[in-house]
């Protein structure tokens, strides 16, 4: 009886793994009766491995992969250099002909010194561009801090263009200014994180510029090396600057809408803002130490004209001023010095703030200039 049982039940397992792998045939089948431009735009939402292990899904599916608009790059946290060069080479060697939109490249291990990793970003780099990308995410970070390691963009490819390149992403990379050429015409949106800015020595830096369609810009702990920082876009309308690190800069942008600056309160940097037709600002500090603040400085009073009194005139013209707490604390500390001078803001119509509870010196300084009628204050929750 026993044995009847188990051999019942033996039989029920055999039936329920067929059934399940007739079920795995019919999905697999239905997707493959899916046009090709449809999978292969599905599949261009799988990082490049992942896509091409799903060939084994269906026979209809071995070359698919290839095909897709979108390349994913990553090199996992413990591969070897040798095998992700060999994978990278078979990819890009099996779409040679085939365009791609966008190409993202992500290595977090690797090492600058390595001629192998090297070649493979070097791959990877003049494949996106000699294959029409619109879109290159490059993140070629790891532990180092000495931009004196990083790979040099667009340097080590000497003079490089792509006429249709719009986005560009790069992380822990060096922007070598005196190699960008206006080869990117239609690039329309920057982001630079933990990258160096190098130019000729002793020569203000003054890349973006060159890009005539650039209208989103985004400058994210980003060491300058060399002079000032040039920020000149006649169509840029966006514009971020992030924990720049021991910056001058200077900005012209007749048509900027939105600024957004996070940044340390230190006496070194200077910001110069000519931003005509701005119509939101953002301000934060971040990592404020007011301990740090009053040993540098005699009075408060001081600290507000060196750090504060060029920005606010350069942000004269916004319509809404978004200010974080760390702003606000500071601010409360000379709000009544504040309410003695006079406003720089004269089209400002609302504040966004953490706090209901301003000093009334403080929402007088603010507003007494601006030509609004019923200006509002906005709480950010």
């Amino acid at each position: 009886m026993s044995n009847s049982g188990r051999y019942t039940s033996g039989k029920a397992g055999q039936r329920r793994r067929k059934e399940e792998e007739e079920d795995n045939s019919a999905a697999a089948d239905m997707l493959s009766s899916l046009p090709e431009p449809l999978l292969s735009h599905i599949l261009s939402f799988l990082d490049t491995k992942s896509a091409a292990q799903t060939s084994v899904l269906s026979r209809a599916w071995n070359s698919i992969w290839k095909y897709a608009p979108a390349l994913d790059l990553c090199r996992g946290s413990s591969q070897r250099a040798s095998a992700f060069k060999e994978f990278v080479h078979e990819v890009l060697s099996s779409r040679s002909h085939v365009n791609v939109r966008k190409v993202t490249y992500v290595d977090k291990i690797a090492r600058w010194s390595d001629e192998t990793d090297k070649s493979v970003f070097v791959e990877v780099i003049q494949y996106a561009l000699s294959h029409d990308v619109q879109q290159l995410v490059v993140d070629a970070g790891s532990d180092s801090t000495d931009f004196r390691d990083f790979y040099r963009f667009p340097g080590m490819f000497g003079s490089i263009s792509n006429s249709n390149l719009k986005s560009l992403e790069l992380n822990y990379l060096v922007f070598d200014t005196a190699f960008v050429s206006s080869g990117f015409k239609m690039l329309t949106s920057l982001c630079l994180a933990n990258c160096a800015l190098a130019g000729e020595k002793g020569e203000d830096l003054d890349p973006f510029s060159r890009f005539p369609c650039l209208t989103n810009l985004v400058l994210r702990a980003v060491e300058p090396v060399g002079g000032a920082v040039r920020v000149c876009g006649s169509q840029l309308l966006c514009l971020e600057l992030d924990e720049m690190k021991s910056f001058e800069i200077e900005v012209f942008a007749p048509k900027l809408k939105f600024f957004r600056l996070r940044q340390r309160a230190s006496p070194q940097e200077h910001l110069s803002l000519t931003v005509p037709s701005l119509d939101h600002a953002e301000v934060a500090l971040t990592r404020l130490s007011l301990s740090d603040i009053e040993s540098n400085f005699t009075t408060w009073e001081e600290w507000m004209r060196q750090n504060f009194h060029f920005l606010f005139r350069g942000l004269h013209n916004t319509k809404s001023l978004k200010l974080d707490a760390n702003v606000i604390e500071v601010l409360r500390r000379i709000c009544v010095f504040l309410g003695r001078q006079t406003s720089p803001f004269r089209r400002l119509e609302s504040l966004i703030v953490p706090t209901d509870s301003l000093p009334y010196e403080l929402f007088h300084y603010l507003f007494k200039g601006s030509s609004c009628e019923e200006p509002c204050i906005l709480l950010d929750l």
